[in-house]
């Protein structure tokens, strides 16, 4: 996957390249933002794990970003760490997770702090990207069996022969136009033990060594004497 990102939304230069020192440790793509307007650009042009937001801004502040982002279907959810140097009590506190906050950092930030928090974050992102990864393929998955079989059926219902499907009991499970039009045009063959389908003396024993030889990895080949109604008439079938 590629590497994760984290914008960090600073008016301050000096205050983005504190951060960017405490974070190059993590293999993330670090974003700078030196305004509210830059940092809502930069998420429109791709996703990124984490935003490291300051409070204090001229012009559009820390709180209107995050509500703005939070209006966004791109950017809906995307954790906020809010950092701040004098918004502490708690009614900001409370603005704050209201706009979409889910932490807040204070200034002068201590390091261990910054990075365990960033930490926690990356490998939530890491783990959601799995799992979206795998959902993908799983999805893909799904399409491309069903596709095979809706390939394969038009090809069993294509063919001019016969093509039954048994069970390891020898019942049909599956049976072709052309073997039901041979047998019993109008009836469902599927649920019916093969035996029952032959007018050979020794049905029961015959499908039984033919199962017996398939189950074994080989092929069974041989003619029989098929059942249509009231009649019959000679077959070859090719089991494997």
């Amino acid at each position: 996957m590629e590497k994760p990102s984290i914008l960090m939304v600073d008016d301050q230069p000096a205050n983005l390249l504190s951060l960017e020192a405490l974070l190059e440790e993590f293999d993330a793509r670090l974003l700078r933002a030196g305004s509210g307007e830059e940092a809502l650009q930069v998420l429109l042009r791709e996703p990124v794990a984490l935003v490291l937001l300051d409070i204090q801004m001229p012009g559009m502040d820390g709180y209107e970003v995050a509500e703005f982002m939070q209006m966004a279907a791109h950017s809906k959810g995307t954790p906020i760490i809010f950092i701040t140097a004098i918004h502490r009590d708690i009614e900001h506190v409370l603005r704050g997770y209201r706009s979409g906050a889910v932490d807040f950092l204070t200034k002068p930030i201590e390091p261990q702090v910054l990075q365990g928090k960033v930490r926690v974050f990356l490998e939530l992102d890491r783990q959601a990207r799995e799992l979206e990864k795998a959902n993908r393929e799983l999805e893909e998955s799904l399409f491309e069996q069903q596709r095979l079989r809706e390939h394969n059926d038009l090809l069993l219902r294509s063919v001019g022969e016969g093509i039954l499907s048994l069970d390891t009991g020898g019942h049909i499970i599956y049976a072709n136009p052309v073997a039901s039009a041979l047998l019993d045009p109008g009836h469902p063959l599927t649920g019916t033990p093969l035996r029952s389908q032959l007018a050979t003396a020794n049905a029961a024993q015959m499908v039984q060594d033919m199962l017996e030889e398939c189950r074994a990895g080989g092929q069974w080949n041989g003619t029989v004497a098929a059942r249509r109604r009231k009649h019959s008439f000679p077959a070859e079938l090719t089991a494997t």
